[in-house]
């Protein structure tokens, strides 16, 4: 993948490109590249057309910049000469972001500390007008509801009622705030046994905190319910918070049952794109934790 020369124009740091190799997307439909200039290291991004939501990288962008950029562990898209965070060039939407040194793959505790400075410094890009929390709780019922609907597998209807049984019992959320949204261990950067940034802005949006604790928590446990209460509590000592009653649990279940449903559809009946690199794997993954969940359930 070769940058355009008017992405190269637009963005000044990419000015002397040195160097430029592809990196791991996981199953993002993007591609990244780690671009070397004189001017640092880089990470360029670019979504095709089809797969882009140029207003909400937008909002997603405004927001990143409203932050404390010295306390933010997450790197704002650049601006274009005409104030946007992207360029569309060649059917795809270019984003330039700093690359942020180290490995993409969390670290238990230090990962949850993380997160807990992450949410700190994204708690003031929250604007008073997004939707009120119980939105968010109740499009978790509104998700089982829709795949349980397509879902034909013998083991559905009995892991969406446990999900949904989860949700009734727990403690709703009891607040709202900008979240990473897809807080899994591959987009934590790791250095030195701590957590120095995060990646993925993609699914950036206003929800319960305790929904990105439950899925980093959640994959770092692999199922193992007491390994997850113990990151859990990681997080909660150090962003100083309770976790309402029963909530991490009902948030990680009804997650999980959603995206093993969906999962298994997108790979029976694959769309024009074909399957994404390791997604087979992916639902692999999901179907043994949520199986090991069950087993403790019962």
């Amino acid at each position: 993948m070769l940058i355009p020369a008017s992405v190269r124009e637009a963005f000044a740091s990419l000015g002397d490109v040195r160097s430029a190799t592809h990196c791991e997307s996981g199953l993002s439909p993007s591609q990244v590249l780690c671009v070397t200039t004189a001017a640092g290291k880089f990470a360029v991004k670019a979504t095709a057309d089809k797969h882009a939501d140029p207003a909400r990288m937008i909002d997603v962008a405004q927001r990143l910049h409203s932050c404390d950029a010295a306390r933010l562990p997450m790197a704002p898209p650049e601006l274009a000469p005409d104030g946007r965070p992207f360029v569309l060039s060649c059917g795809a939407y270019w984003q330039v972001r700093r690359w942020i040194k180290g490995i993409a793959q969390a670290d238990g505790d230090a990962a949850m500390v993380g997160l807990a400075e992450l949410h700190r410094a994204l708690r003031t890009a929250t604007d008073p007008g997004d939707p009120p929390e119980a939105d968010s709780f109740q499009r978790r019922l509104e998700a089982l509801d829709s795949v349980a609907r397509f879902a034909a597998e013998p083991d559905a209807p009995v892991v969406v009622e446990a999900a949904h049984a989860a949700l009734r019992r727990a403690v709703p959320p009891d607040g709202a705030q900008l979240i990473h949204g897809d807080a899994r261990p591959e987009n934590a950067i790791m250095a030195d046994g701590a957590c120095v940034g995060w990646i993925d802005d993609a699914t950036l949006g206003v929800d319960s905190p305790w929904r990105d604790v439950a899925r980093l928590a959640g994959e770092l446990a692999a199922g193992d319910q007491a390994v997850r209460d113990r990151l859990v509590g990681v997080y909660a000592r150090h962003a100083n918070a309770t976790p309402p009653r029963g909530l991490v649990e009902a948030l990680e279940l009804s997650g999980l049952v959603v995206a093993v449903l969906r999962w298994r559809r997108w790979i029976a009946q694959p769309t024009g794109d074909g399957l994404a690199p390791g997604a087979t794997e992916r639902l692999a993954a999901l179907e043994s934790r949520l199986e090991r969940i069950m087993e403790g359930r019962r």
